[in-house]
């Protein structure tokens, strides 16, 4: 079992709560933990997820408690990435973040929502890597950035093979017509399989588009129905259009009844770790180039929450604390006192995240 890789945490003070500058080289405190941590475990190498039992336990990942020498509450952070992949870039990287406690366990929805976003292949199996990292949150471990001064245990590699989801494609007079590079819906809730949703950026002043089951037209294509709100699978359905001009849109369509909808938005976060609380939300801007909702936002104590347009129908909270999102889930605790970037990523259906970054 191999230990620990441990790297040396400089603080440039006389003793670790001073805030006088340091003068000389010398003049640190080298945070080193003092038990070599045992190799990162987890419950199978190979793990195949089904579909059928998204809630049911899919892995178990756990390690040894850090000891720093004095009476610290160490942070811990589960990173995976791709086989091949780098540890070192944030791109590739996917993180879940473990506070008192030296295990993780990632139900199938969750784990398959990390591999897919990782870029294995659905139904394929694939190889990715695991390592965890230990550190003191309030001496800056961050989960958006190259990992430096920390522990870092040596990572694993496991098969794992991800389910893929039912899809429609969204071509429209926004991206060109073109299905193959089109954005998608996704069915993700085995409750409802013939229900699909996603988010979309449409820049048109009124965008018209239809549904696709293929990347091209030759599978079956829906269009505008008899009703506001219908769907037609006839050949000469016209196409679907939103007239409430260019923006972000929460796009639904339920085969099962023949129905779609779109509700434009604009997203916020709000909570008494923001500079609102929660009575005054915090406004994210969308980045058109990278697809996120961002903003750089002065959080206190306390906890926030992702919501839309002003209002509580649509919000996200994360239940679990691992960077995951659910409707309507668990207020999300701040990390230390400071300034962020915060980040919403709403591009893969099913598999929404965000980011908290120093």
């Amino acid at each position: 079992m191999k230990n620990w890789r441990t790297l040396v945490l400089g603080i440039c003070a006389a003793s670790l709560f001073s805030l006088s500058a340091c003068e000389k080289d010398e003049d640190r405190l080298v945070l080193t933990p003092t038990t070599t941590g045992s190799a990162l475990q987890v419950s199978s190498n190979t793990i195949v997820l089904d579909k059928a039992t998204p809630d049911a336990p899919a892995a178990t990942f756990s390690w040894k408690a850090q000891d720093y020498g004095y009476q610290a509450s160490p942070t811990y952070i589960l990173q995976f990435i791709k086989a091949g992949g780098s540890f070192d870039s944030v791109k590739t990287v996917q993180s879940a973040e473990v506070t008192g406690a030296t295990s993780r366990t990632f139900s199938t929805a969750d784990l398959n929502g990390i591999l897919l976003r990782l870029g294995l292949a659905a139904n394929t199996p694939g190889q990715f890597q695991a390592r965890v990292v230990s550190g003191v949150r309030g001496l800056g471990i961050d989960t958006s950035k190259p990992l430096l001064s920390q522990s870092v245990s040596d990572p694993i590699t496991m098969t794992g093979t991800p389910f893929g989801m039912s899809v429609l494609y969204v071509p429209g007079n926004y991206q060109g017509w073109s299905p193959a590079g089109a954005p998608i819906l996704g069915a993700f809730n085995s409750a409802s399989p013939q229900a699909y949703e996603g988010y979309i950026y449409m820049s048109e002043a009124t965008p018209e588009f239809k549904f696709t089951s293929k990347a091209g037209w030759d599978g079956t294509n829906y269009g505008s129905g008899a009703g506001a709100g219908t769907l037609s699978s006839a050949g000469s359905a016209g196409n679907l259009s939103i007239t409430t001009g260019a923006g972000f849109y929460l796009i639904k369509a339920d085969l099962a009844n023949m129905s779609w909808s779109a509700t434009k938005t604009t997203w916020a976060v709000i909570g008494d770790a923001t500079p609102g609380g929660w009575n005054t939300e915090t406004p994210l801007t969308y980045d058109v180039a990278n697809k996120v909702w961002t903003g750089r936002v002065a959080l206190g104590a306390g906890a926030l929450k992702f919501r839309a347009n002003n209002d509580w129908t649509i919000n996200f909270g994360d239940t679990g604390n691992d960077g995951s999102l659910e409707y309507g889930g668990t207020d999300i605790p701040a990390p230390a006192a400071g300034t962020y970037t915060i980040t919403l990523n709403l591009n893969t259906p099913g598999s929404y995240t965000y980011t908290l970054a120093r």
